[in-house]
């Protein structure tokens, strides 16, 4: 078998199927979007493709309000980062944007006194 690949991932169409006729690659094999509630819709949509017939798409543009990048996503560290949507770059190609930031710091009395400080930012 010969698998077609992009930047190291095995490449999919809207189906989840690879060139490989009958073969699907739904989730972080191929790099659409590696986070785990995308691979789980990503992985509905190549078992029912693979037992029905390649009926059901998966939205892979970024425009689109049901793209799979629309999903929030977050990384647990602290403190913590969240996202969603397009990044940075990806909008600055799309729209001509406006980037906000505010630095926003508290005091929580729930964790013993500490500062804690985070980042906000937007495009517009």
């Amino acid at each position: 078998m010969t698998w077609n690949w992009k930047n190291g991932k095995v490449k999919v169409d809207k189906y989840m199927e690879t060139s490989v006729k009958g073969i699907y690659a739904p989730g972080d094999i191929n790099g659409t979007r590696m986070l785990a509630h995308a691979a789980f819709r990503m992985g509905e949509i190549a078992a029912e493709n693979a037992i029905q017939g390649n009926h059901r798409a998966t939205r892979l543009e970024t425009n689109s309000s049901a793209s799979i990048y629309t999903i929030p996503s977050a990384i647990y560290t602290v403190p913590e980062v969240a996202m969603v949507g397009l990044t940075e770059e990806q909008a600055k190609e799309k729209y001509d944007i406006s980037v906000g930031k505010i630095r926003i710091c508290r005091k929580w009395k729930s964790v013993g006194i500490r500062r804690i400080c985070w980042i906000c930012k937007s495009y517009c």
